[in-house]
């Protein structure tokens, strides 16, 4: 008990200390003064301190209440829907002449889940399992979107990727993409229960997938070992990133 109201207590003095250094109640009271041509003083004063005392009480008590809600809602859950799907690949030269293939990929994410998704944004890593010097990228990644995506609605996301081709003069063109190309996709996807902008952000369950140049236009589920193989390079490059430049 003492805890929670410690911690009421503290979020309190935090959001009174935002009202009564900036805001609107200082800019009120900024422009009475100037107005009148003498400072704010008696029961004027006493109002201003009770009413910005009254709002951030409430300010506290709002962001538990959405913090509630977000836990006892109806929870978003996207899952990857093959069928809706395309995989594409492109034969291109890169600036020495070398035979590459872009692979493009357009997933669907459809919403299983029984609650709505607000201002969705996601993140796209790919990482190559068995290149002798394995890194992983950020392939694609979107800022949150204002907007909602209801249960049994879709959401989908581009990216591309690209290998260099190898000699193959079993079939037309004389190149291939090596057997051993195998890229595993991880796709993060994050949303917000309600539709205000401060709610908490809620992270969907990690997607993990696989392209095999064997099943050029499709999408497979990936390992478990494949998974972790391709986990250690995401993370270090997360970790990466996260260190100041």
């Amino acid at each position: 008990m003492l805890r929670h109201i410690w911690g009421f207590i503290a979020a309190v003095v935090q959001r009174w200390g935002v009202l009564t250094t900036g805001g609107l109640v200082v800019a009120l009271i900024g422009l009475w003064e100037h107005l009148t041509g003498r400072p704010i003083a008696g029961w004027p004063l006493s109002l201003a301190v009770a009413l910005s005392l009254a709002s951030a009480c409430f300010s506290a008590w709002r962001k538990e209440r959405l913090t509630v809600e977000s836990l006892t809602a109806h929870r978003p859950d996207f899952y990857y829907e093959g069928a809706g799907s395309q995989v594409t690949l492109d034969s291109l030269r890169d600036a020495k002449n070398q035979p590459i293939v872009q692979i493009n990929f357009l997933l669907r994410f459809i919403n299983q889940g029984a609650g709505t998704a607000y201002n969705l944004s996601s993140k796209i890593y790919a990482c190559w399992i068995n290149d002798n010097q394995r890194k992983a990228k950020l392939a694609d990644s979107t800022e949150p979107s204002v907007g909602r995506t209801r249960p049994g609605e879709a959401k989908s996301l581009g990216f591309s990727a690209w290998r260099y081709a190898v000699r193959d003069s079993s079939i037309s063109g004389g190149s291939s993409l090596n057997p051993s190309d195998i890229l595993i996709i991880l796709v993060e996807i994050r949303f917000q229960q309600a539709r205000e902008l401060d709610s908490p952000i809620t992270e969907n369950e990690p997607i993990w997938k696989m392209w095999d140049p064997r099943i050029p236009g499709n999408l497979c589920d990936a390992s478990k070992e494949n998974v972790r193989v391709a986990k250690e390079a995401i993370d270090a490059l997360k970790t990466e990133s996260a260190v100041p430049g």
